[in-house]
């Protein structure tokens, strides 16, 4: 199923170049027809090689490129099982004073990047193959769509020193094309998760926020959905976004954490887990119980909630400017 038009999109570039004139209302929405939506950009199946999932790939790397800032774009691609798959890595590094475009794998050597430490936010970006037409909304289309939004947000800060570098990362091949294993699962974050730990960058991660099945819509019980802290290593991090949301519920009378900071002990297999294994510092936004529509048909954007997109978009992006420590520049 192919839901895109590239006539839009190239409209939707010159929209990005104006984008200090828009608000969250105007990326974040579910109107079919809008040519500023970053959710409807993914109303599309994203299965693994497939030429939607080139299409996603595109999308998001000339998004990148055409930011109001210089963002790095790496893309990995790799071998496994016999398919291609495709991560896609950027970095807006802790100083933004460098000039250059950079599409082939290669980790960063430039001082701008290597001087300090990194907040990863992650996604995955393709879809579950056994179901057909299967457009994962909330797995991960709204999810790739608050990570844009973010990205957005922080390029208009660009006259801004960052202690740390922001890498947005894209993972291709979350899903199982069989039953899921640990062979036949995560196979973007488990080769990225290897090949960081090889070249000695694993203990450059300061703290990995991966996103997953997020911006559903809530059932008759507003508490069935919760994103719990589900790492006693990262209890300060949830503090602080717990923080974050009741600061803003009075404007958005959401609440999707939870206030009593219940003890979970449940171990949920998604793309932070390779990395976790290494040591790394993982918060997983993530609701618990998963809603019902998940690796369902109904996962489509008919079951979204503006509101909770919007909600957490708001939520992560002052969490992600605190913790990369934006400091203006007085020249």
């Amino acid at each position: 199923m192919l839901c895109f038009n590239v006539f839009f999109f190239n409209l939707y570039i010159v929209v990005i170049n104006a984008s200090s004139l828009l608000n969250i209302d105007d990326f974040l929405n579910l109107n079919p027809n809008s040519t500023t939506s970053l959710l409807t950009l993914f109303n599309m199946t994203r299965c693994v090689e497939t030429e939607n999932s080139k299409l996603t790939l595109n999308i998001i790397t000339d998004f990148y490129k055409n930011m109001p800032i210089k963002w790095r774009v790496q893309k990995h691609t790799f071998y496994d099982s016999g398919y291609e798959f495709n991560n896609l890595i950027v970095t807006l590094p802790h100083y933004n004073e460098y000039d250059y475009e950079d599409t082939v794998f290669q980790f960063p050597k430039c001082n701008a990047i290597g001087l300090a430490n990194d907040l990863i936010l992650a996604v995955h970006y393709d879809t579950i193959a056994n179901i057909p037409s299967f457009v994962g909304a909330i797995d991960s289309a709204a999810s790739i769509a608050i990570l844009l939004f973010i990205s957005l947000q922080i390029s208009e800060d660009s006259n801004e020193l960052r202690r740390k570098n922001l890498k947005i990362i894209f993972f291709d091949g979350e899903e199982a094309f069989g039953k899921w294993s640990e062979s036949d699962s995560l196979y973007g974050s488990r080769e990225l998760a290897k090949i960081y730990n090889e070249n000695g960058l694993i203990n450059k991660i300061d703290l990995l926020v991966l996103l997953d099945l997020l911006g559903g819509v809530q059932s008759r019980d507003s508490k069935s959905h919760t994103i719990f802290n589900y790492f006693p290593e990262t209890t300060d991090y949830y503090k602080q976004l717990l923080s974050i949301e009741n600061d803003i519920y009075q404007s958005t009378q959401i609440s999707l954490l939870d206030p009593q900071m219940s003890n979970v002990n449940i171990m949920i297999s998604d793309d932070h887990v390779p990395f976790r294994k290494l040591g790394v510092k993982c918060v997983h936004l993530i609701p618990l119980p998963f809603p019902a529509f998940w690796h369902t048909i109904d996962d489509d954007f008919e079951h979204l909630d503006i509101n909770i997109i919007k909600h957490i978009s708001s939520v992560l992006l002052k969490f992600s400017k605190k913790f990369v420590a934006f400091k203006k520049i007085y020249i």
